[in-house]
This record gives C-alpha cells, structure tokens and sequence, in this order.
C-alpha cells in the first residue's frame, strides 16, 4: 500500500491522497499488530485465529471498496476485482465464508458505486467487480485442488512409512508410537491386553524353503492379526519374525485364550497351504486390569511371558496379570 501511495502521483497527475487512504495504513497496521501479537503467544487458539483473519479480510474488502468509490468518483477501480482474487485464494477459510463474505462486501460494492460514481464509470466498475468475483472461483478451485491433492500425497507417504513392507501392518516404530500414546492416555487406569508372537523355528523356514517362502509367512501373519483384531487395535511387526498386539480396552483370559488359539489355527492352516509346511507360534501375554502402566516394563513382562511359552515347547502361551 505504501508502495502504491508513492508511485501513484508520479503516474498519474491528478491523482491526490484522500481520507480513506490516511486512515487505511494505521488500521491495517493495528490489526497487524493484534496478530503478530496472538501469533507470538504459546497458545494458538483455533477460534482466535479465525475470527483475526475473518476481521482482516473484512477490513481489507471495507477500505478498498471506499478507496474505488468515495476515494476516486470519476475513474474506473483500480483495487477491487484484484482483492476479490486475492483474498479467498490467500486465506483457506471455508468456501461459504469466504464467497458469504465476499458477496456481502460486493452488495456493498454496488450500493456505493450508485451512491459515489456516475453510471458511465459505475457500470464498467460492477462489470469488472464481476469478472473478479468469477477469476476468484477459478483460481480457488485450482487451489484447492492442489493442497487436496498435496495432503492426499503426504499422507500416503505418511502411512508407507508407518507400514511393515512384508506384512501390511505397524512396523516397529510406529506400532511402539502408538502403544506408548494409548498407554498414556488412558494412564493411571489401563485396561488392556497385550501380546508378544514370535514364529517357531523361522530359521527353519528360510533355510529349507527360501527367504521368499518366509516372507509369505510373515505376510500371512500379518493378514490373520488384522483379521483377528480390531481395527482399532494396535498390530505391528518389531523384529524379524516378531509381532507385538494391544487390545485395547479389554483383559479377558478367556478371550483372549481364544485369540491365541485362533491365531496358532490359522497360522497352521495357511503355512502348510502356502509353502507345504506347517509353521507355528509362540505368544506371551500380559493382562491389564485398571493399573497405571509403563509400556517399557509392559514389553519386558510380555517378554519373559514368551520366554516361558518357549521353553514349554513350540507352538504355546502364556498368559501373564501386569505387575508394578
């Protein structure tokens, strides 16, 4: 704007400043001010910033449309259908807020060109106010398009990097990521189950059937831990051939014996199917009743559960209560 007032006099003669122009830059400048001051503060309230950018947008629309109307009565607009372009494209509020907002201020825009302009410059004025408001939709619509289609990017990436390439699930840093969340949300009163599987004699696997062989196993497991689980469950793959399952929001034994039982069946089943031999598991399993837990002592506990379903031979579980 400062710009603006400093070239304009060189470029045109008759040009002088007027009222609407003195009063413009403080009031910009204050709400600047407002808003560098909230942006400042730790806190960010949503509310706060979207009225802050609702109040500058409808300063902006004010002042400009004085400054083409009362500010320059006998000559075309200079700044108008450019704001109406600008504004929408450079704060993403929602679509009705934005053109509500607009259209409001264009209403205004009308009534003082008939107020302020002669019919001759009015009109050319509400036809390029027009062609702006049109230009607004199209570079909008471009836009939005285009963050839509840059989120849509990020979180694919976002979940690529999440994922166990073999198995479909968690891998180990954001399977443990979010456990470590659940945990603390619900702390000092967790309710939860929480399973360690380790493959019985993988080696075995690899050795007599192939590496690809044994990553068709891991991702079978994968496939029947999502099956057998809810989504809302936590299932990841932290090490070669061990996985790690939270259940959320429930500690029953028999349940999850249940669980156990039907992830050895079906591990079973679709081994021999796959690669014409039988794989089997070993699970240790802590249960959770309304303690305060630590998700490093809550692994080591399941940790020596799987140790103890090892050492009673291949394809068990153990089932552990969570001890401080």
């Amino acid at each position: 704007m400062v710009f603006f007032l400093g070239i304009t006099p060189v470029i045109i003669d008759s040009w002088t400043i007027t009222v609407y122009h003195i009063a413009f830059l403080p009031v910009t400048f204050l709400l600047l001010g407002i808003i560098a001051f909230v942006y400042t503060r730790k806190t960010h309230k949503t509310g706060i910033i979207y009225a802050l950018c609702f109040i500058f947008q409808a300063i902006i629309y004010c002042f400009v449309i004085l400054l083409d109307t009362a500010g320059a009565k006998d000559v075309p607009a200079s700044f108008t259908p450019v704001i109406y372009i600008a504004m929408p494209a450079i704060f993403t509020l929602p679509f009705y807020v934005s053109y509500g907002l607009l259209g409001f201020f264009e209403i205004l825009y009308f009534l003082a060109i008939l107020t302020f302009k002669s019919p001759e410059v009015g009109q050319y004025d509400i036809f390029n106010s027009l062609v702006g408001i049109g230009c607004s939709f199209a570079i909008h619509y471009l836009i939005m398009s285009l963050r839509l289609r840059d989120y849509e990017t990020q979180m694919k990436y976002k979940t690529m990097s999440m994922k166990d390439s073999l198995s479909s699930i968690y891998n180990k840093q954001a399977s443990e990521a979010a456990a470590r969340q659940y945990l603390t949300a619900c702390n000092p009163s967790v309710v939860c189950s929480f399973l360690v599987l380790d493959l019985d004699d993988f080696k075995k696997v690899n050795d007599t059937k192939g590496h690809i062989a044994g990553d068709r196993i891991l991702g079978c497991v994968g496939k029947i831990l999502l099956n057998l689980f809810r989504h809302t469950d936590i299932v990841g793959r932290f090490g070669g051939d061990e996985f790690l399952i939270l259940v959320k929001g429930t500690a029953s034994p028999v349940l999850i014996e249940k669980k156990c039982q039907a992830i050895q069946e079906a591990l079973q089943q679709i081994s021999r199917m796959e690669i014409d031999m039988q794989v089997s598991c070993s699970l240790g399993v802590v249960l959770v009743q309304k303690q305060p837990v630590d998700y490093d002592t809550l692994f080591r506990t399941a940790d020596r559960a799987l140790y103890e379903a090892k050492r009673a031979g291949k394809a068990q579980y153990c089932i552990q209560n969570y001890k401080n």
